[in-house]
């Protein structure tokens, strides 16, 4: 038995677990998702087998298991689906350019119109589970929201946000969209949107 995780974009989820287990002995075998988001659990006898990917924090897989039948020299592919449970933070855009360009961000939904209240907080949940607060916006920086550099947005719409980059990336930077809600978190699953620049 093998497969893959992807997200809703087709591009694989590492670093997910799987549970195999034997329905009829009880078994269970286990395996993690490689960089691809594939697993496999190989040399397996006949019978009958349920496949189970691993639910977490800030991601659910669709569907929550599968049941599988394995014959003689069978091979059964079983692939299942990431859904981001991270609804109020969208990252992640690499960027390279000069300070004051016009950065042009298309994507699925980003809320609220016109522009966020910078007043407002949202709590960040980040890697290792500790949180913090930024106000909404977009920012420039790294996987560290104290390295973050807000931008002025000049135009915020639920699929069209432009921006003015607040800092010279001479190396690739990120660009980190933090729309107004209860929670947020950053992930390492990349988003249906994209970036451009004017100069």
């Amino acid at each position: 038995i093998s497969g893959k995780i992807t997200n809703l974009i087709g591009i694989g989820e590492s670093g997910i677990g799987v549970s195999l287990v034997n329905d009829l002995t009880g078994d269970e075998y286990t395996a993690t998702t490689g960089l691809d988001g594939s697993y496999s659990f190989p040399g397996l006898e006949s019978g009958s087998f349920t496949v189970i990917p691993e639910q977490t924090e800030f991601n659910t897989v669709s569907p929550a298991s599968k049941n599988v039948i394995v014959t003689t020299d069978s091979v059964r592919k079983v692939n299942f689906k990431v859904y981001s449970l991270c609804t109020k933070t969208l990252i992640t855009i690499p960027f390279w350019g000069t300070t004051d360009s016009t950065v042009n961000i298309i994507g699925s939904f980003f809320g609220t119109t016109p522009a966020p209240d910078d007043t407002s907080t949202v709590a960040v949940t980040l890697y290792d589970g500790t949180t913090t607060s930024v106000a909404p916006g977009v920012y420039f920086g790294t996987n560290d929201p104290s390295s973050w550099v807000k931008a002025t947005v000049d135009y915020w719409s639920p699929v069209y946000i432009t921006a003015k980059v607040p800092v010279l990336a001479l190396r690739v930077v990120r660009v980190w969209v933090v729309r107004p809600g209860l929670s947020a978190c950053i992930t390492n699953s990349p988003l249906n949107f994209f970036i451009n620049t004017n100069q």
